[in-house]
């Protein structure tokens, strides 16, 4: 640790509880939670501040904290990185968003958690990482630009992008009426969404043709083309060795774009392991080893079995989540995650037509989301590359299908009006022939 970190964490801790207690948005507990790396400054603060000591009450009566300011405070240079806020934390490590100097460009940056910097494992585990992300290029895969070491901390940095989690997305639709879900309520969530997330001011978030391309389309065929994007990424993914092992909602991003609002971006590929492990170097990327890593839900039975995993495990969080983007709720649920992964083992999914009966789900979509969630791993698809083929298909068929009804609501409507001319025609045929006969004419 550099002489320079214990100020830099208080000057971070006091900017964080200076924005706190002027615009609380969560409890001091979870506070804390948030910002595990700070407890040791925050815990008093919020524990005083529960007691109504003076801490507390001399913040509280402090006017409102200028963002601007707090974010400056928060900066620091990291190589010729320029670290602003930090935007997310995990297991591993932790993500800033950085301005990169000279070229004055946004990034995400991602360091090895502090408490695993001293452990050449973990940094061996971390380097990999970066070199395995570094070899993907897929669109629909955030980027890593850089990589290395400043102060002996490894990092990488990667495309800081604008867009809102499918899990975000997701909640803005549950409560919804059934029948009201559609392409339109989605785009709806998803402007909504963009507009309230953090970064995005000018991304042209307000632009009310973000999402428009959806309206008209069925909940389901939204759903099947954002799950096909995905599984085009984890497919390059696989095909350069690389699982990723944490597929969910929350690590898949739909962009702010005019020109396609089903894309989307898989992002997080920190519990990501490599297919072919090199001798002597474990580069399962989960850190502390010792447990189960990742979240129940979306585990597959042989990964909570703790046996080798191969592509599709990714197949089956795939099918979770789009059973979950489908239906609005994931297959497995409990209070507890022991309950969860007890299900994942032994229990059979409702289908999605039934648990969503209202919804448009067609045969197709069922099939294949209730394929990819096979207990047997030998019974789902052999790789995300032919889940996705599927998906292309049910998607053609879901197309097709609506362009027959549209040209054979056409053809209704034609049909109809050649039989009202033809009634009319019958009709004063009739007439005439009847003047005729009884001299009217």
């Amino acid at each position: 640790m550099t002489g320079s970190e214990p100020a830099e964490r208080l000057t971070r801790a006091m900017a964080v509880w200076l924005r706190h207690r002027s615009s609380p948005t969560c409890s001091g507990e979870e506070l804390l939670a948030r910002h595990p790396e700070l407890r040791e400054v925050l815990d008093p603060l919020v524990e005083a501040a529960e007691q109504d000591e003076v801490p507390g009450d001399a913040l509280r009566d402090l006017p409102p904290c200028d963002a601007s300011v707090a974010g400056a405070a928060t900066e620091r240079i990291f190589g010729s990185y320029r670290l602003r806020d930090e935007i997310g934390r995990g297991g591993v490590g932790v993500v800033y968003e950085a301005l990169q100097q000279p070229l004055g460009r946004r990034v995400a940056v991602k360091m090895l958690a502090e408490d695993l910097q001293h452990h050449p494992q973990a940094v061996a585990r971390f380097r990999r990482e970066s070199e395995l992300l570094a070899r993907l290029r897929h669109a629909h895969i955030v980027p890593v630009f850089d990589a290395g070491l400043v102060d002996g901390v490894p990092f990488h940095a990667m495309e800081r992008i604008d867009g809102a989690a499918l899990h975000d997305v997701l909640l803005r639709l549950r409560g919804q009426d059934a029948q009201q879900c559609d392409g339109r309520s989605l785009a709806t969530a998803l402007r909504e969404e963009l507009h309230e997330s953090a970064g995005v001011g000018d991304s042209g978030v307000g632009d009310g043709r973000i999402g428009e391309q959806l309206h008209g389309r069925s909940h389901a065929e939204v759903s099947v083309r954002l799950v096909h994007a995905i599984a085009t990424a984890l497919c390059a993914a696989h095909e350069q060795g690389i699982l990723h092992r944490d597929v969910k909602p929350e690590n898949c991003m739909r962009i702010s774009r005019t020109d396609n609002p089903n894309f989307v971006k898989v992002l997080d590929f920190g519990l990501a392991k490599m297919l072919m492990a090199e001798p002597g170097l474990d580069v399962s990327l989960s850190a502390k080893g010792g447990g189960i890593m990742g979240t129940p839900e979306y585990m597959s039975p042989e990964r909570i079995r703790g046996l080798d995993l191969d592509a599709r495990t990714d197949v089956y969080a795939l099918g979770v989540l789009a059973y979950e983007l489908v239906t609005g709720c994931v297959p497995y649920s409990g209070d507890h995650y022991t309950k969860v992964l007890d299900q994942q083992l032994n229990a059979a999914p409702v289908p999605p037509r039934k648990v969503s009966p209202n919804l448009d789900i067609s045969r197709g979509v069922e099939v294949v989301i209730l394929r990819a969630l096979e207990k047997s791993r030998e019974a789902r698809f052999s790789s995300a590359g032919e889940m996705a083929d599927a998906f292309e298909q049910v998607d053609a068929g879901m197309t097709t299908s609506s362009g027959a009804d549209s040209e054979s609501a056409s053809h209704e409507g034609t049909y109809r009006a050649i039989i009202v001319v033809l009634v009319l025609l019958v009709f004063v045929l009739s007439a005439v022939v009847l003047g005729q006969t009884f001299g009217w004419f």
